[in-house]
């Protein structure tokens, strides 16, 4: 038998136990953890504050880390638009000036992101959806670092949550490695969802932004 990968291995657990559920039922977001949502914000903001970010900078240092492409160069570039809708669409500001105030502060008081501009072949081959001009952010060495800092103090978190819970007998360990192959196996099909609800919001958004319109 061929050796299956993590995430085939954990494809292949969620498959079966949704196999199992009944044919009316479908999987709900499980109740008890709207309970760990606000246990869990005042640790992420002792994390913030610990690393000194804000957790709008965070948002958008995290988002060009995962949506960028990798340049000839090996820098992760962005286009400023495509960031400005994101700021504007997630509610953070109301207007696309606001949002590019922000992202400008990154460059100049934060030297998270670097602007610069790219050709008009490295724009259709790098970004070949994106529409309007080719200035792009480029997350800088400090920019990484603080969204490598910031994820390795969850994961401490996550591995502090974890000990105390198999340490009180509540849960077995194995349960905790189920889970863990269950979130690595649909994670990046999650993100691939939220990706698409996202868009599904900004065409919502800009129908709604056309009416309005005299």
């Amino acid at each position: 038998m061929a050796k299956r990968s993590v995430r085939e291995l954990g494809s292949a657990v969620i498959d079966h136990l949704i196999k199992r559920l009944p044919a009316t039922l479908t999987p709900r977001f499980p109740k008890r953890l709207y309970e760990t949502i606000p246990a869990l914000y005042p640790h992420m903001v002792h994390i913030f504050n610990s690393c000194k970010v804000s957790g709008p900078e965070f948002l958008v240092l995290s988002y060009v880390k995962n949506a960028g492409k990798v340049t000839e160069s090996g820098e992760v570039a962005l286009p400023i638009s495509q960031l400005t809708q994101v700021l504007v669409d997630s509610g953070l500001y109301d207007s696309r000036s606001g949002a590019a105030g922000f992202i400008q502060a990154q460059q100049d008081k934060k030297k998270y992101l670097r602007q610069t501009r790219i050709t008009h072949e490295q724009k259709r081959l790098m970004f070949p959806d994106s529409t309007g001009y080719r200035d792009v952010v480029i997350l800088t060495e400090e920019g990484r670092n603080l969204v490598e800092q910031v994820n390795k103090s969850v994961e401490a978190l996550f591995g502090q949550v974890a000990k105390r819970v198999i340490r009180q007998g509540k849960v077995p360990a194995s349960r905790f490695a189920i889970a863990a192959l269950a979130i690595q196996a649909t994670a990046s099909d999650i993100k691939l969802a939220l990706d698409e609800l996202h868009r599904d919001y900004r065409v919502a958004r800009g129908r709604q932004d056309a009416q309005k319109k005299p």
